[in-house]
């Protein structure tokens, strides 16, 4: 785990375009091109997603991001997986950052179970020494038994959520970002992948944490962020009979 651990923006302003689609773009860049001085109605527009966002973390900081659909909390993540840069502020992110955003990192459709763990634990970076570790424990994880040696094209999406969840979780990492992907799966798996959560979690230096689920919230993070139309509106504690 990195010795300079920690994640601070200052200031943080994140404004993302908003396009009319290809026929609407390219018609808007024809007319600044051959009559810049024609407003066309069809020029692209930006909106901010995120407004002065101020933050440290550093380790041991266990965070979960609430707040409504559209307030902010994926595109904070994003930004932190340096996915989005800031458009004003500041923005530095020290240590290796595990993205859990969704459930398909570069699967392979004709790959089978056992070649998908091969390829997306090299996607992740996890060195090519711990392979036969990990492609172990994600089996007995997963338990698709005989299925590993089929292509994930024949998969079932419940299938595919096993696989792909056991192999991003395999190894811990500096920051874990995850973005609601706890909540989906059957009661039987979701059960499994909490346990297997708590210990990825105990193992990494720092969490975001954006889920709508307060057991899920209150069962991984020692603090809450609410955001609202991009902005950071508090930050509080939080505490629960086990922690």
């Amino acid at each position: 785990m990195s010795d300079s651990l920690g994640i601070h923006l200052d200031g943080v302003t994140l404004d993302l375009p908003v396009f009319g689609g290809a026929t609407r773009s390219m018609r808007a860049e024809l007319v600044q091109r051959f009559l810049p001085n024609r407003k066309s109605r069809f020029v692209e527009d930006s909106v901010s997603v995120l407004r002065d966002i101020t933050l440290s973390l550093g380790t041991g900081d266990r965070i979960g991001l609430q707040g409504h659909n559209g307030a902010g909390k994926s595109s904070l993540l994003r930004l932190l997986a340096g996915i989005y840069w800031p458009t004003h502020g500041i923005a530095r992110v020290d240590g290796s950052v595990r993205c859990l955003f969704g459930l398909n990192p570069g699967i392979q459709e004709e790959g089978t179970g056992y070649e998908n763990i091969k390829i997306l634990s090299r996607l992740l970076g996890y060195p090519k020494s711990e392979l036969a570790a990990i492609e172990a424990d994600v089996a007995e994880f997963c338990d698709l038994g005989s299925a590993l040696d089929r292509p994930v094209r024949t998969y079932s999406d419940g299938m595919r959520l096993r696989l792909c969840f056991g192999v991003i979780t395999a190894r811990p990492a500096d920051i874990l970002l995850i973005d609601e992907v706890i909540g989906v799966g059957d009661r039987e798996f979701k059960e499994k992948a909490i346990e297997r959560m708590k210990a990825l979690i105990f193992r990494s230096g720092i969490l975001v944490l954006a889920s709508h689920d307060a057991e899920i919230l209150t069962s991984f993070c020692t603090e809450s962020i609410r955001m609202e139309r991009g902005s950071i509106v508090e930050r509080t504690s939080l505490t629960t009979d086990d922690q």
